[in-house]
């Protein structure tokens, strides 16, 4: 499950301070993408089937929508204005309608509409504010999940790190990690150094393979709770580092099998 990372007061100030802005973490643009997700919008399935422009199963394949499509990731945070546009866009309306019967849509929609929003566009941010450790750093190297491996084999079994689209289960090590970026933010004009983004949440936990991590969280997100105190945070932390476009994690370059 996806758990948080900071204090509900520190979620709110944040929000508060970038108030009408939209958080989506976008990978790469249609061009840049490879083949095999290109694929998932060039085409309409039902059931693992691919349809033909003739009625299927009671279904029409459509023709798809011309525009710039983009991949990202499905969490998002976004502003209630953006959101009811949406419902006001014809574009849009008919890109949901297409998507319905596409593969993993919910990583194109919100991606390709902030991209293709004329008046939304310039409140994009491009981070979703959630970290993941993915155990690699490209699509090429194995995944390696040094702190957690040994009980997610054991919980999951081992095909689920072998499939290579599932993140590492965090643990208490990731946890100190965040910690210590954290402190560095607020030391970052003492050490000079440029610290990682701002993260909220943290995906994934589960308490069968880190206990201890959850706990960890526990107490400091409750601590404003049992202190009586309300925790300030450092404007200069909100400092966000955004993703790069496009994300070689995601969207690799290459002609071999997949692309």
């Amino acid at each position: 499950q996806e758990y948080p990372l900071v204090s509900n007061i520190e979620i709110q100030q944040l929000l508060q301070h970038y108030n009408g802005h939209n958080f989506v973490e976008i990978w790469c643009s249609y061009n840049d993408a490879p083949k095999y997700k290109k694929n998932r919008i060039d085409y309409q399935w039902f059931h693992g089937k691919r349809l033909s422009s003739s009625t299927k199963n009671g279904i029409i394949a459509a023709d798809k929508p011309k525009l710039n499509y983009f991949f990202g990731s499905f969490y998002v945070i976004l502003h209630y204005k953006f959101l009811f546009s949406l419902f006001l866009n014809p574009d849009m309306l008919n890109v949901l309608t297409y998507l319905r019967y596409a593969r993993v849509p919910d990583e194109v929609f919100f991606a390709t509409a902030i991209m293709n929003s004329k008046e939304f566009k310039c409140t994009h941010f491009n981070s979703n504010l959630r970290y993941v450790n993915w155990g690699r750093e490209n699509a090429f190297n194995p995944i390696k999940c040094v702190h957690t491996k040994k009980m997610t084999d054991i919980v999951y079994g081992k095909k689920y790190l072998k499939g290579g689209s599932h993140p590492c289960i965090l643990g208490m090590q990731d946890v100190k990690q965040l910690t210590s970026d954290r402190q560095n933010r607020r030391d970052e004009k003492k050490t000079g150094k440029i610290s990682p983004p701002f993260y909220l949440f943290g995906n994934k936990f589960d308490y069968r393979v880190d206990k201890e991590s959850l706990d960890y969280l526990d107490t400091i997100i409750h601590k404003s709770k049992s202190t009586g105190k309300e925790e300030k945070i450092e404007w200069k932390e909100l400092l966000l580092g955004e993703r790069s476009i496009p994300n070689r994690l995601h969207c690799p370059i290459y002609n071999g099998r997949g692309s």
